[in-house]
């Protein structure tokens, strides 16, 4: 098993996991046993899928859950800046695709946070 160096949730991850225990206690247990995971370094245990996009600037993945609807917890490692791992955001999916302006604002919440650390 590999640690991750670091690891921080956003404040748009954490708003979305405090909705979840109320809404659905099943898939929030589900969610936070995921980023455990992903914390810990369990990689092969998570269902991982890069975002394929054009011109993004950062290379963001989502790990995939079906329980039994599908969600979605979205994370970039940032190995060259300060070797972390920041979960950005998690969220149901109810559509078949999430559209660019979606992760056109992850990178803007990404971006922000890394500038409040320099």
């Amino acid at each position: 098993m590999e640690k991750s160096m670091d690891f921080k949730i956003l404040e748009r991850a954490q708003r979305e996991l405090k909705k979840l225990p109320t809404k659905d206690p099943e898939l929030s247990a589900e969610v936070y046993t995921r980023i455990q995971q992903l914390r810990n370094g369990e990689f092969e245990k998570l269902n991982i899928r890069p975002i394929i996009r054009k011109n993004g600037k950062y290379k963001m993945k989502e790990i995939r859950i079906f329980n039994p609807n599908s969600f979605r917890i979205f994370f970039v490692e940032i190995f060259e800046k300060d070797g972390c791992t920041y979960v950005i955001d998690c969220r149901k999916k109810k559509v078949d695709k999430f559209d660019s302006e979606y992760f056109k604002t992850l990178d803007r919440c990404l971006e922000s946070e890394l500038k409040n650390m320099d």
